[in-house]
């Protein structure tokens, strides 16, 4: 017996929905270079004065400290991230350097990431892979030389579901 009603459920044929197309157009690779040195320099501001003043680590030192010392450091300054863009990032998925330069993080289906996805999940990984003598290294350049593929997509943002576009 045939029916005359098709399956309300199944997918109509000829509609073919690409996910990481729905969230509108990617942020280009300048943009993002843009707000990542924006937002590295606004740390740095804020990081190095506590570094060389309040635990009185010459500069030229730091590259030497041991694995406990960079996971202190690196805790306060994933802190201080989170202080300095954590409202923006939990309004509209950007950073002080998204914002001025118009682009934010949203997840693949283009809705709102949460505040967890944008902090902990998009960047703790890698920079604790980051602290890994060689390896880390190798691993954060692989995750800088992502942007240039098709999809901008970096390591961070295929880990945390995450792309970044046009605001």
């Amino acid at each position: 017996m045939q029916q005359n009603n098709p399956n309300p459920y199944a997918v109509s044929e000829g509609i073919a929905l690409d996910v990481s197309d729905q969230a509108g157009e990617p942020a280009g690779r300048w943009h993002r270079l843009g707000a990542s040195l924006i937002d590295s320099l606004i740390l740095s501001i804020v990081i190095w004065p506590v570094i060389l003043f309040v635990f009185q680590i010459p500069f030229a030192s730091v590259a030497t400290l041991g694995l406990g010392a960079k996971l202190l450091l690196g805790t306060g300054s994933f802190l201080t991230y989170v202080l300095i863009n954590g409202y923006l990032l939990y309004q509209g998925g950007q950073t002080v350097g998204k914002k001025l330069l118009g682009i934010r993080v949203v997840k693949l289906d283009g809705s709102k990431a949460t505040l967890l996805t944008l902090t902990v999940v998009r960047h703790l990984p890698l920079n604790l892979v980051g602290l890994i003598p060689v390896v880390g290294s190798i691993i954060q350049l692989a995750d800088a030389l992502f942007i240039f593929r098709e999809n901008r997509r970096c390591l961070h943002d295929l880990i945390a579901g995450t792309k970044v576009v046009v605001a």
